[in-house]
């Protein structure tokens, strides 16, 4: 049976000490979530689209998104925001959890999908 997490964890690779630290707060504190962090959990030569896909879909019951403006940049953020707003509005609306890194120069595309 495939491992399952609690919560995926959507970044660009410039965030990671932010990132680095919530894992740390996140699960090896009284909390004890499973996160998924795709440089971490995901083993190298599976295609980065579908593995992606499965992991959003079918083995993480939650979407962290961790928003700077370098995340609006990435290709890789992108496709796996705009995957997980395709999974309908009970992964919208529930699953959900946004967090910001310092200001934004720009919104996101989605931030006012209702």
């Amino acid at each position: 049976m495939p491992e399952s997490f609690d919560a995926f964890i959507c970044y660009c690779p410039k965030d990671i000490e932010f990132v680095q630290e919530m894992i740390r707060r996140l699960e090896q504190t009284e909390y004890k979530l499973k996160l998924c962090v795709f440089d971490r959990d995901v083993l190298p030569g599976t295609c980065l689209w579908s593995i992606t896909s499965e992991l959003i879909e079918k083995r993480c019951r939650k979407m962290v998104v961790i928003i700077s403006d370098d995340y609006l940049d990435s290709s890789e953020c992108d496709f796996q925001t705009k995957f997980a707003l395709s999974l309908g509005p009970g992964m919208c609306l529930h699953g959900w959890l946004v967090v910001s890194v310092g200001p934004w120069v720009r919104e996101p595309h989605w931030a006012r999908l209702q």
